[in-house]
């Protein structure tokens, strides 16, 4: 159970905020389309809600994911091999959690220029990614923790 295995999900991790990273640098510049919606309430009202239930729900699922009942299960298994591979798996459906609510408010902020809310979900967002780093300590923090 080495540090050095958890090399796949870091680059997941790096690579998803490398491409949101890159299609902000592309719209930036003006190399791919902006401000392609439609400016009409109703949809302003559902994308702007959508954009603050991905934000806040997918922030709070990855922040707390290891707390959910059937995750910190897989956690406390007898085999520590067998709770290392949960953990890895665990980490990759967090990042992948995070990135689909992440992603969202990136095309939504470009995808508009008449609404600020997905520039503040985006900004939710990217300061819960800084506390999902998979990291060998947090798993034996979590192993350490008892069963409940």
């Amino acid at each position: 159970m080495e540090k050095s295995n958890l090399i796949r999900e870091r680059i997941c991790y790096v690579g998803a905020l490398i491409v949101m990273g890159l299609w902000a640098l592309l719209s930036e510049l003006n190399l791919v389309p902006t401000n392609y919606l439609a400016h009409h309430p109703r949809l302003v009202y559902y994308l702007d809600l959508l954009s603050v239930v991905t934000s806040l729900g997918g922030t709070f699922v990855a922040l707390r994911f290891f707390v959910f009942r059937p995750v910190a299960a897989l956690l406390h298994v007898d085999s520590p091999v067998a709770a290392w591979q949960a953990y890895r798996r665990c980490c990759l459906v967090r990042t992948g959690v995070l990135t689909l609510a992440v992603w969202f408010n990136v095309f939504y902020y470009y995808a508009s220029d008449y609404t600020t809310t997905p520039g503040y979900c985006l900004l939710i967002g990217l300061i819960g990614w800084l506390f999902c780093w998979p990291s060998g300590g947090e798993f034996e923090r979590l192993r350490a923790r008892k069963k409940h």
